[in-house]
């Protein structure tokens, strides 16, 4: 919305802020987070329930949402673990690292598999992968992202990208 600002983070705060908003959703006394690592519109409200849900009732568990460059996409946590998010924890892309150190702690670790491929979307070619995954979807589907697919249509329509890619 309107009152959202986008800004790029200078190298090395992406895994001190995402370290200190979980710390402080624990602060708060939240006893489940979820963390989207990967902005992607295929990453939606079905996928995190299921995090949710996968948390159970494990003292310490971890649920994990593979991204398919291998990274993680999302995580669910029952408890702050600080050492996943040090600095240095995101060296050059998001997710990068923290399966070796989610590996390292004392807890259940869960996978959940997404219905459709997570992917960073950062270069032309994954947008364009996007594009033409969402627009191979069901649009009765629950989960299918109405506004991502209203701005490729816009886009489609203003530069003709339908007649290239076809």
């Amino acid at each position: 919305g309107e009152n959202i600002r986008m800004l790029d983070m200078p190298d090395g705060e992406y895994d001190r802020v995402v370290g200190q908003a979980v710390e402080n959703a624990f602060l708060e006394y939240y006893h489940r987070v979820v963390v989207v690592l990967e902005n992607n519109p295929l990453v939606g409200t079905g996928l995190i329930r299921r995090a949710f849900d996968l948390l159970g009732t494990e003292d310490d568990a971890v649920v994990v949402t593979p991204a398919a460059d291998g990274r993680a996409a999302m995580l669910a946590l029952k408890a702050n673990h600080p050492s996943v998010f040090r600095p240095g924890a995101f060296p050059s892309a998001k997710g990068e690292g923290i399966m070796s150190r989610l590996c390292a702690l004392d807890v259940h670790i869960y996978p959940t598999t997404p219905t459709a491929p997570i992917f960073a979307v950062d270069s032309p070619g994954t947008i364009d992968r996007l594009r033409r995954y969402v627009a191979g979807m069901d649009p009765s589907d629950p989960s299918f992202p109405k506004q991502t697919s209203g701005v490729f249509r816009s886009l489609e329509k203003k530069y003709r990208l339908k007649k290239a890619h076809a």
